[in-house]
């Protein structure tokens, strides 16, 4: 069983593309490649650090900038490193979708809670 396509999209978009790169290193776990797995870890970190850098670097406050490289990189990360191990004359089933929502809300409500509590991201 796997996380599904659209899934993994919103998940990246909600949480971040190295959130999303953890689901699609675990989908290529199922199916048996490993060292795709790290790598598509390793670039979804890297493009995480890369996209708030450039965010910050150029002092972009859009939330639609926020939104839109993370669909490209979560785009990236499941046509470059997913898709292609996919056969596309087996049908997959789908993984339960609620572990990792709870995992995701688990981490990001403590800092949401922390960063309005000491009044925006400046306060780090």
């Amino acid at each position: 069983a796997l996380y599904s396509f659209n899934f993994i999209f919103l998940f990246g978009i909600l949480f971040s593309v190295f959130a999303a790169s953890i689901l699609i290193g675990l989908n290529l776990v199922q199916l048996k490649n490993k060292p795709r797995s790290r790598m598509v870890l390793f670039t979804g970190l890297s493009y995480s650090f890369l996209q708030v850098y450039l965010i910050e670097l150029f002092k972009i406050t859009s939330p639609f900038v926020s939104i839109f490289s993370s669909l490209l990189g979560v785009y990236l990360l499941y046509y470059y490193f997913l898709k292609p191990e996919l056969n596309p004359k087996e049908t997959y089933q789908s993984r339960s979708t609620w572990q990792p929502l709870l995992i995701g809300m688990a981490i990001a409500l403590p800092i949401a809670y922390y960063l309005m509590k000491a009044g925006g991201v400046g306060a780090l």
